[in-house]
C-alpha cells in the first residue's frame, strides 16, 4: 500500500516539476520576444504604416527576405502558411493542424487570403526539400525564397 502511495506522490510531483518547466520556458521565450516587439512599437509610433498599407509581418522567414519590396511593390496583406522546416519536421502535424485552421478561417472572409506554401515546399516522399533551406535547417537560402516568389507572385500582382 505504502508503494502504491509512494507512487502516486512521484507521479504528483513529477506533473508539478514538468508543469512548472513548461511554465518557465513559456516566459523565457516571452521574455526573449519582447525586444523585438518593443522595436516594432517604436518603429510604428515613428514611423507609422500608410493609411491601407500592406505589412509583411511574421517569422524570420519574413524578415531574412532580402527582396521583398522589390519583389512584391504593390502588394496586399494576406496569411501564408507555416512552412514545413526540417528542424521542425517533429512539429508536422501541429503545422499542418494550425496551417488547416488558418487556411479555414480566412475562407470565411473575403477580405482575407491564404497561400499555401507547405506542400510546394515538400519533396515527393513528403518531407521538407532540404536544398530550400541553410545549414540550419530552419531558414530559407535562396532557391527557398525563389519557390516563394513563385508560389505568392499570382496572389500578389
Amino acid at each position: 500500500m505504502n508503494t502504491r502511495i509512494y507512487s502516486v506522490v512521484w507521479l504528483l510531483l513529477l506533473g508539478v516539476a514538468c508543469s512548472a518547466y513548461a511554465q518557465s520556458n513559456k516566459v523565457e521565450r516571452q521574455r526573449q520576444l519582447e525586444p523585438t516587439i518593443k522595436t516594432f512599437e517604436e518603429a510604428d509610433k515613428t514611423n507609422p504604416p500608410a493609411k491601407g498599407a500592406v505589412l509583411f509581418i511574421g517569422s524570420s522567414s519574413i524578415a531574412l527576405w532580402k527582396s521583398l519590396r522589390e519583389d512584391f511593390p504593390k502588394a496586399r496583406v494576406i496569411n501564408i502558411s507555416i512552412k514545413p522546416s526540417p528542424a521542425r519536421w517533429h512539429l508536422r502535424d501541429k503545422v499542418r493542424e494550425a496551417n488547416r485552421l488558418i487556411k479555414d478561417f480566412t475562407e470565411h472572409d473575403r477580405r482575407l487570403g491564404y497561400i499555401d506554401v507547405f506542400s510546394p515546399m515538400l519533396g515527393k516522399d513528403g518531407e521538407p526539400r532540404p536544398e530550400l533551406f541553410v545549414e540550419d535547417s530552419l531558414h530559407m537560402n535562396d532557391a527557398g525564397y525563389t519557390l516563394w516568389r513563385s508560389t505568392l507572385a499570382p496572389y500578389i500582382r
